[in-house]
């Protein structure tokens, strides 16, 4: 299977998630859906955020936050699309990503990233510095995209953050202490 896209509306709380399933186009499936995902998928959003913002765009975190929320001065990952340009030899994929800066409850700014891409053969010659400036991902972002192509089509597959129904806590305590 090949991930294609994980597309986070914060409008609504959705979360999107498209892949291949087999090696033609047609093979394409999408899935939606308003249920909370892994927290695992949460944690490496926001690692990516800070990552990209700190690394790739040399922008400062003061008082800032990198959650899927509507709280101010919030910056969250809100759409990574995978690619695998056939023209490009030495590129394994690429990820293009947009990032939202939520400076109000009413302001919200989107900021579109130039695709970022995953090298086949790393030259160690080649600094971490050199591979953000030619936009191509470090082997700490590289970790993250397979983080997140794993978690992605996890959730496509079925695994969800599993919520308590009301009183279901209650109950396993009072079990506990009889």
């Amino acid at each position: 299977m090949l991930l294609k896209h994980i597309f986070y509306n914060i409008k609504n709380n959705t979360l999107q998630v498209a892949w291949y399933s087999g090696e033609m186009e047609e093979d394409y499936n999408c899935f939606r859906s308003s249920e909370p995902a892994l927290p695992e998928f949460y944690a490496t959003l926001m690692e990516l955020g800070k990552k990209i913002w700190n690394d790739y765009m040399n922008m400062r975190e003061q008082g800032i936050t990198f959650e899927l929320s509507k709280q101010r001065r919030n910056v969250a990952i809100v759409r990574m699309v995978w690619s695998i340009p056939a023209e490009i030899k030495d590129v394994a994929y690429s990820v293009k990503m947009g990032l939202v800066y939520r400076q109000s409850e009413r302001i919200v700014i989107p900021i579109p990233l130039p695709k970022v891409d995953v090298l086949v053969h790393f030259d160690e010659k080649i600094t971490e510095e050199e591979l953000r400036s030619m936009y191509c991902a470090d082997k700490q972002l590289v970790n993250l995209f397979e983080k997140m192509k794993q978690l992605g089509l996890g959730y496509a597959m079925g695994q969800r953050a599993q919520q308590t129904l009301p009183g279901m806590d209650e109950e396993e305590n009072g079990n506990e202490d009889e």
